[in-house]
C-alpha cells in the first residue's frame, strides 16, 4: 500500500496544475449536478455518476502520465544510444570510451551512481569507470563476490535488482553505496562472452521499474558491444602497430652486418617490443651460455664477463627447459623457482622472461630479460618477443657469415698477397735462371768452339790417323764437343724463348723433304735401338711457311723423345692431317689465328713407347721436366730412358708457338710393361699471318 501511495504522490507533485484543473472542473461539474438535483428527480444517481466520472478521470490521468513517463524513458533511451553510437565511433581511446559511457548514462537517466567493471575470466575486476553524485574506491584485481549482486550478475549473466535495500534474488546483498537505498546490476554480454557489469545505484527507494530495467538492459546490451568491439580495435591495432614495429625493427637489424653493431641493435630495438629493466643474449657454447650483449646492468657488473654453466642433470633448468621445448618461458615470481640464481652485485630479479634464439631449428642461445617486480611478464609477451628473437637470429648470422666471410676475404688477401710475392720471386729466381742460362751458353760456346775446331783438326793429321788408340781419344773429344754445342744451343734456345727473343725466317718449306732429312739423321740411333720408324707419303701436303732450323730442331726433339721412350723392337710412325682454315678446335689456343690462313698441317708422331701420366701431358713441356726414372747423368741421348738436359719439348712447344701454331700430346697412360704408347700432335699453319 505504501508504494502505491509513493507513486500517487509522485505523480501528484509532477503534475499537480492539471490534476488541480480536473479537480476544479470536476467539483463545478458536482455543483451543477446538486443544484440541478434539487429541482429534478434521481439526484443520487447524478451524484453517483459524477463520483464515478472524477474517479475515471483520475485513472485516466495517471494512466497518461504513465505513458508519458514510458516514452520519455524511450525518448531518453534512443538519445542515449544515439549519443553512445556517436561516441563509440568518434573515441577510438579504450579507457575514454568506459569513462565517457559511465558519464552518458549518468547524465541521461540521473542516477546517483553509475559504475562500469571489465571483469578477468576469474571474475576479478581489470578496469573499471564510475561517474554520478557519489565516488567509490575500486580496486583493480578484487574478485566479485558472487552473493553481492554484482557478483551474482556476472556469476549468474542476469540482471539483479535491488529495491529498497531488498534484493530481488533471495541470498543475494547488494552492493549499496552510502545513502543509497537501490541498485541494479546489469551483465555486460556480447555473444557468449561475459564482458563485465554496468552497476546504477539511487537514493530513491523503487527507483528501478520494470520499464526502467528494459531500457538500461538494452543499452548494457549495447555497451557490451561497443566495448567488445572497442576491445577488438584495440587489440587489431596493437597488433598492427605491433607488425609495424617488427617491420621497422627487421629493417634496423638488417641495416648492417657488422656483429658488434647487431647485437647492440638486438637489445636495443627489443626494449620497443617488450619492456624490461635489463637484457641479456647469450649463445649456447658447449657445457656454458656466454653472454655476448648486455643493457640496464649496472657499469661495475662486466656482464659480457659471465658465463653461465649448464648442468645437463638439471631437468629444471630453464635454459634447457627452452632448449628442449623451443618455447619461450615465462617466471612471473623467480623467488618461487627452485634453482634459481641470483647473480651477486645485480639488483635482484623478480619476473623472467626467456626467449629461445631458433636457426634452422636449432636453439642456438636465448634472450633473457629481466623485471624488478612480480608478475610483470605474461603468456601475451610471449609472442611479439618470439617474433623478434626469430629476427634477431635471422640478423645475427648473417652477421656471422658476412663475419666469417670478412675473415676468409682477409685470410684470402693474405694468401694472395702472400703467393703474389712467391710468384714475384719464382718470376725472378726464373727469370735469373734464364739469364745464367743465356750467359752460361754464350760463356760455353767459346772454348767449345776452340776444342771443337782443334779436335777436328788433330783428326785429319796423319800420326793420329796412323794410331788408332790416339783417334780414338780425339774422336770421343770431338763427339763430347758436338754433344755439349748441341746442348749449349738448346740452351740458348730456351732463354731466347724465355725472353721472346727467337728469331725465325719464314721461307716456304717442304714437311716431306725436312722430315726425311731429319730421318737420315737418326738413322743410326734407329738401327741401334732396332727400331722401326714409318713415315707417311706427304705428296699432298703443301709447302709451309717456316723457319727451317727451327722446325728441324722441332721434329728432331720430337723423334729424340719417340726414340728414347720406346724400348727396343719399337715403333715409330709419322701421319699428317690437312686441316681447314674453318676447323679453329686444334688452335683454339693458339696465339694468333688469322682469318685469312688458308688451312693447316697437323702431323702425329706416334709410338710405343712407355706412355705419359694423365697429369704430366703438360708438365712435359716445361723446362727441366722427365718423365719416369730418368737416370741423373747423361747416358746418351738416343738410349732408352736415357738422361738429358729436359729441355727439349720445352724448346719444341716454343718454336712451334712461334709459328702461331699449337703442340700437344695424348697418351692412355704411363706403363713400361703394357706399353700404352703417345701421341704428339704438331698443327702448324701452312701460311704464316
Amino acid at each position: 500500500m505504501s508504494f502505491w501511495l509513493r507513486r500517487l504522490a509522485k505523480i501528484i507533485t509532477g503534475h499537480w496544475l492539471e490534476i488541480l484543473l480536473v479537480f476544479m472542473a470536476a467539483l463545478a461539474g458536482v455543483s451543477v449536478v446538486a443544484w440541478l438535483a434539487t429541482r429534478f428527480s434521481g439526484g443520487g444517481l447524478v451524484l453517483w455518476l459524477v463520483i464515478t466520472a472524477v474517479t475515471l478521470t483520475l485513472i485516466i490521468e495517471i494512466a497518461r502520465y504513465r505513458t508519458y513517463q514510458r516514452l520519455s524513458l524511450l525518448r531518453r533511451q534512443a538519445e542515449a544510444s544515439g549519443a553512445l553510437g556517436q561516441e563509440i565511433t568518434a573515441n577510438p581511446d579504450f579507457e575514454s570510451l568506459l569513462t565517457a559511457i559511465v558519464h552518458l548514462l549518468h547524465q541521461q537517466f540521473q542516477f546517483d551512481y553509475v559504475g562500469l567493471y571489465l571483469l578477468e575470466k576469474d571474475l576479478s575486476v581489470s578496469r573499471f569507470a564510475q561517474a554520478g553524485t557519489v565516488s567509490h574506491t575500486y580496486t583493480i584485481g578484487t574478485y566479485l563476490d558472487g552473493r553481492q549482486a554484482m557478483g551474482a550478475a556476472a556469476w549468474q549473466q542476469e540482471t539483479v535488482c535491488a529495491n529498497n535495500g531488498v534484493c530481488d534474488l533471495p541470498g543475494i546483498s547488494p552492493h549499496l553505496l552510502p545513502r543509497m537505498r537501490s541498485e541494479l546490476a546489469l551483465p555486460l554480454v556480447a555473444g557468449q562472452k561475459m564482458m563485465g557489469v554496468l552497476d546504477i545505484q539511487s537514493r530513491e527507494a523503487m527507483a528501478f521499474e520494470a520499464d526502467h530495467m528494459l531500457a538500461l538492459q538494452s543499452l548494457a546490451a549495447q555497451t557490451a558491444v561497443a566495448i567488445r568491439n572497442a576491445i577488438l580495435y584495440q587489440r587489431e591495432s596493437g597488433r598492427r602497430h605491433m607488425a609495424e614495429t617488427l617491420y621497422e625493427i627487421g629493417l634496423a637489424l638488417s641495416g648492417t652486418l657488422n656483429r658488434e653493431e647487431v647485437l647492440g641493435n638486438i637489445l636495443e630495438q627489443l626494449a620497443s617490443v617488450v619492456p624490461y629493466d635489463r637484457a641479456a643474449l647469450l649463445l649456447h657454447d658447449h657445457n656454458e651460455l656466454e653472454i655476448v650483449a648486455a643493457r640496464g646492468f649496472p657499469a661495475h657488473s662486466q656482464p659480457l664477463q659471465i658465463r653461465v654453466s649448464l648442468d645437463t642433470t638439471d631437468e629444471e633448468d630453464v635454459y634447457l627447459t627452452i632448449h628442449r621445448t623451443q618455447k619461450p618461458l615465462v617466471l612471473p615470481d623467480v623467488s618461487k623457482q627452485p634453482n634459481w640464481t641470483h647473480v651477486s652485485g645485480l639488483p635482484e630479479a623478480k619476473s623472467w622472461l626467456g626467449v629461445p634464439l631458433l636457426h634452422e631449428k636449432v636453439v642456438i642461445g636465448m634472450l633473457s630479460l629481466v623485471r624488478e617486480r612480480d608478475e610483470a611478464y605474461s603468456q601475451e609477451d610471449t609472442a611479439p618477443a618470439t617474433t623478434f628473437a626469430v629476427q634477431a637470429a635471422v640478423a645475427l648470422h648473417n652477421a656471422e657469415l658476412y663475419n666469417r666471410i670478412d675473415q676468409f676475404n682477409r685470410q684470402l688477401a693474405y694468401e694472395v698477397e702472400k703467393r703474389t710475392e712467391a710468384v714475384i720471386q719464382l718470376a725472378r729466381l726464373d727469370q735469373a735462371k734464364t739469364d745464367f742460362i743465356n750467359v752460361a751458353a754464350h760463356e760455353l760456346r767459346t772454348p767449345l768452339t776452340t776444342i771443337r775446331g782443334y779436335s777436328q783438326m788433330l783428326l785429319q793429321e796423319a800420326d793420329i790417323t796412323g794410331n788408332t788408340y790416339h783417334h780414338e781419344l780425339v774422336t770421343g773429344i770431338f763427339q763430347g764437343a758436338l754433344r755439349l754445342h748441341e746442348v749449349v744451343n738448346n740452351m740458348l734456345n730456351v732463354a731466347k724463348i724465355d725472353n721472346q727473343a727467337l728469331e725465325l725466317h719464314f721461307q716456304p718449306i717442304s714437311l716431306g723433304k725436312l722430315l726425311e732429312r731429319v730421318h737420315l739423321s737418326l738413322a743410326e740411333a734407329l738401327a741401334q735401338r732396332n727400331l722401326l720408324l714409318v713415315v707417311e707419303p706427304m705428296t699432298a701436303v703443301p709447302d709451309i711457311e717456316g723457319d727451317l732450323e727451327g722446325l728441324r730442331s722441332v721434329f728432331s726433339n720430337l723423334l729424340l723423345n719417340a726414340i728414347k721412350y720406346t724400348p727396343d723392337g719399337g715403333r715409330i710412325t709419322i701421319t699428317h692431317a690437312l686441316l681447314p682454315a674453318a676447323d679453329s678446335d686444334v688452335v683454339a689456343d693458339s696465339a694468333t689465328v688469322a682469318a685469312d690462313v688458308p688451312g693447316y698441317v697437323e702431323i702425329i708422331i706416334s709410338d710405343t713407347g712407355i706412355g705419359i701420366p694423365s697429369d704430366a701431358r703438360e708438365l712435359i713441356f716445361s723446362k727441366f721436366y722427365q718423365t719416369g726414372q730418368i737416370a741423373l747423368h747423361s747416358s746418351g741421348k738416343t738410349k732408352f730412358k736415357g738422361g738429358g738436359s729436359g729441355l727439349g719439348l720445352a724448346i719444341v712447344r716454343g718454336i712451334v708457338e712461334a709459328h702461331h701454331g699449337k703442340v700437344w700430346a695424348d697418351s692412355a697412360g704411363y706403363d713400361e710393361k703394357t706399353l700404352p704408347g703417345s701421341h704428339f700432335h704438331v698443327v702448324l699453319p701452312v701460311v704464316q699471318p
